[in-house]
């Protein structure tokens, strides 16, 4: 990027320069973050010791007791707020070399980290890019994943986040892969359950082999490719072709 003064001198400022700026500016707003966690912390406290008195005088269905029990919840949500934009920002992007990364974190609708969940990405058709690899979430709820080589051709790509061999219901994330490039996202899940296991993706159907063209294999399966009926009792012969077998006439 170039800047030119009033006396138009140009200065031409790098790559490296750049993101030592962005590095600088990500340690001002940790710094202002952390500052307004201690102050949201002492307000907290004086919040805390006046509904006590004031429940104590008054009782809890009082109307200035509901008020000091509503400006307390308020504050409570304000600092969660603010120590999820200070995780953020106190937390380095990692580098992605020639190829492309993708880091952030995943958390409830309320705003609560949620780890062992295993974050990769995905076709429109929820297949899984095994080229891709994943990450999994620690207890901040972050993850983070590189990749080395892209394809030679433009790609969108999905991040889904998974449970076990399921995945989650959560925000559509929608990227465009680039060399030498990282994004940051945040996931919310709609699933309110624990933390995962972290194990390795599958998506709703199982990874697309390399000659399989896209599309949800469920939506062209015929019924000669029935798997068993309920019961256990195969379709056909060999556990699979839905056709019974002729019968063959018996000799008298």
């Amino acid at each position: 990027m170039n800047i030119s003064t009033d006396n138009s001198t140009e200065f031409d400022f790098g790559d490296k320069f750049t993101a030592r700026a962005l590095e600088m500016l990500d340690a001002s707003q940790a710094l202002e973050f952390a500052e307004g966690l201690r102050l949201g912390s002492s307000l907290s406290s004086v919040h805390a010791r006046e509904y006590a008195r004031l429940e104590r005088k008054y009782g809890t269905e009082h109307p200035r007791t509901q008020e000091m029990a509503l400006r307390l919840q308020a504050n409570e949500i304000a600092k969660k707020t603010l120590f999820t934009r200070y995780v953020a920002a106190s937390t380095p992007q990692p580098d992605p070399g020639a190829g492309w990364a993708v880091d952030g974190f995943v958390r409830t609708a309320a705003g609560d980290p949620v780890a062992g969940i295993t974050v990769a990405c995905y076709d429109l058709q929820d297949h899984w890019h095994r080229d891709f690899g994943y990450g999994c979430t620690n207890e901040r709820g972050y993850f983070s994943t590189i990749v080395a080589k892209l394809p030679n051709k433009e790609i969108t790509v999905y991040l889904r986040p998974s449970k076990g061999k399921k995945l989650v219901p959560a925000n559509e994330v929608q990227l465009t892969p680039k060399a030498k490039s990282a994004d940051r996202v945040e996931i919310i899940l709609t699933d309110e359950g624990g933390q995962g296991d972290c194990t390795p993706p599958s998506g709703r159907n199982e990874p697309r082999p390399p000659n399989e063209p896209p599309g949800n294999p469920k939506d062209s399966a015929s019924p000669t490719t029935k798997g068993p009926q309920p019961g256990g009792v195969p379709s056909g012969p060999g556990g699979g072709t839905g056709k019974a077998s002729p019968k063959t006439p018996r000799k008298a």
